[in-house]
């Protein structure tokens, strides 16, 4: 991934959550995800989620905005077919 601020991975855990930033013209996107034997978010993504997102607004403020994982899936493809 071009541009890789952090990339950072749980060790030891059968579905570890992992966290990646990277630079894109000039913003700072965050990606927050992890793998799970079930569909949907576990108790423990959940938790980092909003540690993450608490953090981050404490640091930055109104600079900090979520985007919909359809919409972020979208933007994603449109930057790897460029």
């Amino acid at each position: 991934m071009p541009n890789v601020i952090v990339h950072y991975q749980e060790m030891d855990s059968t579905f570890p959550i992992k966290l990646v930033a990277w630079d894109h013209q000039g913003s700072i996107l965050v990606d927050l995800l992890q793998g799970a034997e079930n569909p949907g978010e576990t108790s423990v993504y959940q938790g980092a989620r909003e540690r993450l997102l608490s953090d981050l607004r404490k640091q930055f403020g109104e600079r900090v905005s979520i985007v919909p994982y359809h919409r972020e899936a979208e933007q994603k493809v449109y930057y790897q077919q460029r």
